[in-house]
């Protein structure tokens, strides 16, 4: 059985005991005499070296900290299997500055990955955002249905008025989703904030649309702007659904609405 605390690095397998004591090794990057680069069991970066390996490049803390930099992120980006690749590669940098005992090419492999860290990475955040957003719209479309479906007893309970107010807000989430979607076509994401920032941001214009509409529903009715709508006979509920939705959708409007107000009292 071998003893992995005395053996040397150039022994080490996959699977074996980390060096540094936490976990096992998970992928080896860069193996040779006196030095060890590998992703430990949760695929994060390590690296260690013998006492007679001291070749170092004379700038090595300067790619060390910079892998360690773009580990942070591809932390905040990627999950599992595609954390595992993407932090081989990134890991690739520090093999080079290890085996070159010189940075130059290790450098120019960072440059690299950086630069294409930051466009996918901005496509991810793109992505988490809409879905984050949608799946929010879903869920108001389900209330919403659910609303409608025993909207008689509602009715009774609340009121006509009120009820329309409950719907019309609810519209306004739609319009929200129809506003934050065409934002998201010139998306442009930091990947140095957090994905779930993002994904917070998306649900929360959602939730932001419903008060928006509400507030629009409420203007309609309190004849503050647009109060001819309520003398159109029947079709009025279905107009100020429809007038909630298309605020929500333009995010200006309700903000005119709410100065136009303040510009009277």
């Amino acid at each position: 059985m071998t003893d992995h605390k005395n053996s040397k690095l150039v022994d080490l397998k996959v699977g074996d005991p980390d060096p540094t004591g936490a976990g096992k090794i998970s992928t080896i990057v860069f193996q040779a005499e006196g030095v060890l680069v590998y992703l430990d069991q949760d695929f994060g970066i390590s690296w260690v070296t013998e006492e007679e390996f001291t070749e170092f490049a004379a700038d090595f803390g300067d790619v060390s900290n910079r892998v360690l930099m773009l580990e942070t992120l591809t932390n905040n980006l990627y999950k599992k299997k595609k954390l595992k690749d993407t932090n081989y590669l990134l890991a690739q940098g520090l093999a080079r500055v290890l085996d070159d005992r010189d940075s130059s090419n290790a450098m120019e492999i960072l440059d690299v990955f950086e630069k294409s860290l930051e466009e996918q990475g901005r496509q991810l955040l793109k992505i988490e955002f809409i879905i984050a957003s949608f799946l929010t719209t879903i869920f108001v479309i389900i209330i919403l249905g659910v609303l409608w479906f025993v909207r008689n007893p509602l009715q009774y309970i609340l009121g006509p008025g009120a009820f329309e107010l409950v719907i019309a807000s609810l519209c306004g989430g739609i319009g929200a989703f129809v506003s934050t979607f065409i934002r998201s076509l010139n998306f442009t994401g930091d990947i140095r904030v957090s994905s779930k920032i993002y994904s917070f941001d998306g649900a929360m214009r959602i939730f932001f649309g419903i008060i928006a509409g509400f507030v629009m529903a409420l203007a309609i009715k309190s004849n503050v702007f647009l109060g001819i709508v309520n003398d159109v006979g029947g079709i009025s509920f279905a107009v100020i659904c429809f007038l909630s939705t298309i605020a929500c959708a333009s995010e200006s409007l309700v903000p005119s609405i709410v100065k136009k107000v303040e510009d009277k009292i």
